[in-house]
């Protein structure tokens, strides 16, 4: 969980939780990895996302659940880059399609897909 917490504005895969972990000298297999981010999701603390359909989860500590649910994710189709994204407006917007239709909108697993400014620059 101190991983995750140290890392906390960062969407993590296993791979990156378990060389975060083995650079720290605390090597783990991925199974115990797993095991222990079953029990973290099932206690609230960390969000699970999977923002494309070509890899695996990623995770995150969520530290204030107030501001990890307000925000979106921005991902560049060229370089992956995850950019987390708050307005206001589109959150507006959402909240009054959560309530006026027969649909519930997950906020923080709302994805936008497109090129960053880095790759558009190239």
């Amino acid at each position: 969980m101190n991983c995750l917490k140290q890392n906390s504005s960062q969407h993590l895969t296993i791979c990156e939780i378990q060389h975060l972990l083995d650079r720290a000298g605390n090597s783990v297999g991925t199974a115990t990895i797993y095991r222990h981010l079953s029990r973290l999701l099932e206690l609230n603390v960390v969000r699970k996302f999977k923002l494309d359909g070509q890899n695996g989860a990623c995770y995150q500590y969520v530290e204030d659940r107030e501001v990890c649910c307000e925000h979106f994710h921005l991902i560049c189709s060229v370089c992956s880059q995850t950019v987390h994204f708050q307005d206001k407006g589109l959150i507006d917007l959402f909240r009054r399609i959560n309530r006026t239709r027969a649909f519930q909108i997950d906020l923080p697993k709302t994805v936008f897909y497109g090129v960053c400014e880095n790759c558009l620059s190239k």
